[in-house]
């Protein structure tokens, strides 16, 4: 037979094959024992790439959003891994069960272990980890290791040293103070960093007119401090060099907190010698914040508030005093007229 015409043929059989229903393995396995019969050399490799590429393209011109965003959804679960994770694990965090979403997923990760992003784990079918071929080059003879004079509500800074490029995370309760805490941050800060406020509930400004007012503070003091109303990207707003406050971070559903990890780092990396501090909901009844163990990772100090009144250093990564550990220590304070932080007791260690 032609080889054109042995091409022309395996190519429309291989659409036909697709267009039907059937899987990537299940075509390439066959349009590869065709080719083998009819004396085709070409490899098996090469016929995967092309049903590979044509699904892709099919995807693309289908005007399917839901494949399409399963896609960006795998991708983005793929950037949130730090190490191996297997194809149960995406099944369960994207809650996809049927056929057809599993049959597209492993067409997906297939895509994404051709492009390099992904490699396969050893030996174990169905576990992959992601691939880092950047090398990022730390210079750290000329790293300038002074702390930031950066100064908490109830004194947390007794404990912390906060370095430029710096991510805090606020993780408190509904109507614990959060946003009470952000501002007095903002407002001890502003002599000393150009402060950039970001509110996601007070639009219209008469919220925050009233909580200013509480402070009974001449508003001089509050002409400092840039507030800005920011619902979404974050990261695009972010002074890379100023104290960027960020209240509050929301992914609005318990299925969609995965993304905060991903949504923290990504304000991070926008950091140069500035500091974010990002406040985020956290249920009474868990220890973290939405999102989980992940929203600590990129933060190098981690508090969290209770509405009984209870302020946790949940993380520390650089201890002011090398011999007192900050890390589990609490307090408990009163808040005041909606903006005065008291406590009420000593810092006390964690409970054993």
């Amino acid at each position: 037979m032609d080889k054109i015409n042995l091409a022309t043929q395996r190519e429309m059989a291989m659409i036909a094959m697709l267009k039907g229903g059937s899987s990537i393995n299940e075509t390439v396995d066959i349009i590869h024992s065709l080719s083998v019969f009819h004396g085709d050399e070409r490899q098996k490799s090469d016929i995967e790439k092309d049903a590979l590429s044509y699904w892709e393209l099919q995807m693309e011109r289908s005007g399917d959003g839901q494949r399409r965003n399963l896609t960006d959804e795998i991708g983005d679960f793929v950037r949130l891994q730090d190490g191996t994770f297997c194809l149960q694990d995406i099944y369960s965090r994207l809650q996809l069960s049927t056929r057809n979403e599993k049959k597209n997923t492993h067409i997906i990760i297939k895509r994404l272990c051709d492009k390099g992003i992904l490699e396969k784990d050893g030996s174990r079918s169905g576990y992959y980890r992601p691939v880092d071929a950047k090398d990022n080059v730390i210079d750290w003879r000329s790293a300038d290791v002074t702390p930031l004079l950066v100064r908490f509500p109830l004194g947390v800074h007794e404990f912390v040293h906060v370095h430029k490029g710096n991510v805090i995370v606020i993780a408190g309760e509904s109507n614990a103070g959060k946003t009470a805490y952000c501002l007095n941050m903002a407002l001890r800060n502003s002599d000393k960093f150009r402060v950039k406020y970001m509110t996601s509930e007070m639009q219209d400004g008469a919220e925050l007119r009233i909580r200013i007012n509480e402070f009974k503070e001449p508003e001089s003091e509050w002409d400092k401090i840039k507030f800005v109303f920011q619902t979404d990207k974050f990261p695009d707003k972010i002074d890379p060099d100023g104290l960027n406050i960020v209240d509050y971070l929301d992914e609005g559903s318990d299925g969609e907190a995965y993304k905060m990890q991903l949504r923290i780092k990504n304000i991070a990396d926008k950091l140069k010698t500035g500091v974010a501090v990002i406040a985020i909901q956290k249920d009474r009844n868990k220890q973290l914040g939405y999102g989980g163990a992940g929203t600590l990772n990129r933060a190098r100090v981690y508090l969290t508030l209770q509405r009984s009144g209870i302020l946790t250093i949940e993380k520390a990564k650089i201890w002011r005093d090398k011999n007192d550990n900050p890390n589990g220590k609490f307090i408990k304070f009163k808040l005041a007229a909606g903006c005065r932080f008291i406590n009420e007791a000593p810092w006390q260690n964690p409970i054993k």
